[in-house]
């Protein structure tokens, strides 16, 4: 056993700098860091040019010790700062004033954190980060003073903090490079329209717009969010109390765009030669409600090329909603997505008379509190949508499972895919199992991942956050078709 150990740590001592430097970077935490540095001389200066570091310590001394360890003047290299833990200056209040030492090599900085925790000096320390591409905030760090200038920042990912139209205008106005929002809340001050422009912007995503007179709206009946956002290409929004979005006649670059039961938009048409996906949101009562959205847009349909369908089965009667009637207002339509959820509220009335030719998506998260299972009708829904109509050139099956499931949770897919692949050859394409997906990775987020990869402006950037990279492959895959 000894002789395996030494053999192994000969073995690692014979790697390149640059790359022990690599593998050192990937550690999951502060403590494992530390360790590596009571290795010998060698791995202690390689532990100073880590480029990747988690910070899961709240002890007092830890703000000094990252100080001392990545500081400038001793050649850090830090680029990714993810923080699970802040050093804690008094009970439940948070140092950040170090960050404006060693962030200054900082490119993507996330941070984490509860309600009850208190942030010192958070903006004012995050403003020494010039370097910040990639900045995610899953913490509220409260929006009282004005966010600081970040000519650099690209990527902005803001959840659980609420921000003012007003604030997040400075923040717009500051950060004159953003190409990405995403934030958790938007609070508007009805009545009367709240504009929010950006020159830059490229995708805007809001959780929930709600009122300045509380959670539930208040008031935000009589609101109107207009945006004047040139470049903006992808717009979700998905609001229980913001009424209408409207698009300034600028926004006309739209090409993605979030339909959520309560969201009426106004404006569309200025993208009307533009707009190529829509996605239907899981907020929707009833079909009704569906095509009250969609029948005001009919004018734009004819350029849509991909339909997601997220419509939940909660509020809908079983096959209650017609998916042909659906597909027939979208002319070029080529590909449909549908979460497995949404099947049971689908019908597939008229199916057969379907011709136009279709690539079909269907997605399916395995829970094990439900079971993780498919159901007879459900599968028959998948067989019928096959058989009854040639316009189904390829039918995509995937399947995955979030981390968050137990590690003997083994979800079983049903024997009758292989049967369907048999019966359909070059028609149907079955993939393996993909675990390890973070739990908020569902449709949506997994398309937007795929352009993000793949399209300007995000292709350009240098420096994507380890979160970035942990949605581009899945961490295990699993041939699990049975």
């Amino acid at each position: 056993m000894a002789s395996s150990i030494k053999e192994q740590r000969r073995r690692l001592d014979d790697l390149p700098d640059e790359l022990l430097v690599r593998i050192i970077s990937r550690l999951l935490s502060s403590h494992h860091l530390h360790c590596c540095a009571l290795v010998s001389k060698r791995w202690k200066d390689l532990a100073r040019r880590v480029t990747h570091f988690c910070l899961d310590s709240s002890s007092p001394a830890a703000e000094e010790g990252l100080v001392r360890w990545f500081h400038p003047d001793q050649g850090s290299n830090l680029h990714f700062l993810e923080i699970k833990r802040f050093p804690r200056v008094r009970k439940n209040v948070c140092s950040t004033r170090w960050l404006g030492v060693v962030g200054k090599t900082v490119h993507s900085l996330s941070i984490w954190g509860t309600a009850r925790l208190k942030f010192e000096d958070f903006w004012s320390s995050v403003s020494a980060c010039q370097e910040l591409r990639c900045l995610h905030i899953y913490a509220d760090v409260g929006t009282t003073m004005t966010p600081p200038p970040l000519l650099n920042l690209l990527f902005c990912d803001i959840r659980r903090t609420s921000f003012t139209v007003s604030a997040m205008q400075q923040l717009l106005n500051q950060c004159t490079s953003l190409v990405y929002l995403w934030l958790g809340t938007l609070v508007t001050d009805p009545p009367g329209t709240s504009p929010l422009s950006s020159h830059s912007l490229d995708c805007l995503e809001i959780d929930d717009c709600g009122g300045g007179g509380g959670g539930d709206g208040g008031g935000g009946a009589n609101v109107v969010l207009a945006i004047d956002m040139p470049k903006l290409r992808w717009l979700f929004i998905s609001s229980v109390s913001m009424p209408c979005v409207e698009l300034r006649p600028s926004t006309w670059n739209v090409e993605w765009v979030w339909l959520h039961g309560r969201v009426r938009y106004s404006g569309l048409s200025h993208s009307s030669n533009k707009l190529r996906s829509i996605t239907l949101g899981n907020s929707f009562r009833n079909s009704a409600n569906v095509m009250e959205r969609v029948l005001p847009l009919l004018p734009i349909l004819g350029g849509v090329k991909d339909l997601s369908v997220l419509v939940g089965d909660h509020d809908f009667q079983p096959r209650s909603f017609n998916l042909a009637a659906l597909l027939e207002l979208f002319q070029g339509l080529e590909v449909v997505r549908i979460a497995r959820s949404s099947i049971k509220a689908l019908s597939l009335d008229e199916w057969s008379n379907r011709k136009a030719p279709l690539v079909v998506h269907i997605e399916t998260a395995y829970r094990s509190e439900i079971g993780g299972s498919w159901e007879a009708d459900d599968v028959e829904f998948v067989w019928e949508l096959l058989s009854s109509s040639d316009c189904v050139r390829l039918l995509d099956l995937t399947g995955f499972v979030y981390s968050n499931e137990p590690p003997d949770f083994q979800p079983q897919v049903p024997a009758a895919f292989e049967e369907l692949s048999q019966a359909f050859p070059g028609r149907v394409k079955l993939h393996p199992l993909l675990f390890d997906l973070h739990p908020k990775c569902g449709m949506l987020t997994r398309a937007f991942a795929t352009r993000v990869k793949a399209e300007p402006p995000y292709t350009a950037i240098q420096h994507w956050c380890k979160r970035m990279h942990s949605m581009e492959t899945p961490a295990i895959e699993s041939c699990a078709w049975q």
